[in-house]
């Protein structure tokens, strides 16, 4: 599942229940900036719903998904992930991401980055759908995929790319954002 450097190697559709996150892993990598340790962070969220969700088992259900994306977190990126402006944190928070789902950070390379160098102003649903069938045909993992899976995977990605601020949802379409430094993708 995980290659030389910890990065994920194979495409998942994990996605579809687990969201940006970006609050929650906000929330975590200050307390473990404070010294605190997972253990403890578990008791917490497990004792005093640390994570302020309506039940605990949805917090202990996501709780190691966190803690799973901010193991490639260097002691800088969790401070300007905690203390930098909100552009540059939720960048951290959406590179975490890309680092624990390989198709969504082969998404965010070839549909949004290759959007955003062709200096297209949108992705659209076709965008979307012909990037899933060519990696249903390149891989044998997605081309298993039941349809409804891709259809909601493709929503979580350009939903997790609108809570970046990547995104300007409008009811046409999903409008790139062209105000953002995107040098962290190249």
């Amino acid at each position: 599942m995980y290659g030389k450097m910890y990065s994920v190697i194979q495409y998942s559709s994990s996605l579809t229940s687990e969201p940006f996150l970006y609050e929650e892993i906000k929330k975590v990598v200050s307390l473990k900036l404070s010294g605190i340790t997972d253990e403890e962070i578990r008791r917490r969220v497990a004792e005093e719903n640390l994570l302020n969700y309506k039940s605990i088992k949805q917090a202990s259900r996501l709780l190691p998904v966190i803690l799973k994306r901010i193991v490639f977190l260097d002691s800088y990126l969790a401070d300007v992930l905690v203390n930098g402006n909100e552009c540059d944190s939720k960048m951290i928070a959406l590179y975490l991401l890309m680092k624990n789902n390989l198709l969504f950070q082969k998404f965010v390379e070839e549909v949004y980055m290759n959007k955003i160098r062709s200096k297209e102003s949108s992705i659209s649903k076709v965008d979307v759908n012909d990037f899933f069938n060519k990696k249903k045909k390149e891989s044998s993992i997605v081309s298993k995929w039941q349809p409804r899976v891709i259809k909601k995977l493709g929503q979580v990605y350009l939903k997790i790319l609108y809570d970046a601020g990547m995104l300007n949802n409008t009811r046409e379409c999903n409008v790139l954002r062209r105000d953002i430094d995107y040098s962290l993708f190249k």
